[in-house]
């Protein structure tokens, strides 16, 4: 019962941890998107342009600079790819299997 136990517990392991990774990779996906199509741009309008098209499509006539959600929601993206990639994705769990074999 007691192996039965550890390859479930092992089995819910690796789900978990590719999830991760799976979730940290579109995260990384996600924030080059809005590198690319949100602060470049904005960063490029500041010189002395005005927004692309699309800035006031979504944000309305009146944007004239990006608000702290925006910066919000890019903070704590970055953050939780630092603390996945520090903490979680180095820790996988086959690593474990090689060790109980030696």
């Amino acid at each position: 019962m007691e192996k039965y136990f550890e390859k479930l517990m092992y089995i819910i392991e690796v789900i978990l941890w590719l999830s991760v990774v799976l979730l940290t990779s579109c995260t990384v996906a996600v924030i080059v998107y809005q590198v690319w199509a949100l602060f470049l741009p904005y960063l490029i309008s500041r010189g002395g342009g005005e927004f692309p098209h699309y800035f006031y499509r979504i944000y309305g006539e009146n944007i004239q600079a990006l608000l702290p959600e925006h910066y919000g929601y890019f903070g704590i993206a970055v953050g939780m790819v630092i603390v996945s990639a520090k903490y979680v994705v180095p820790n996988h769990p086959f690593q474990q299997v090689h060790s109980k074999q030696d």
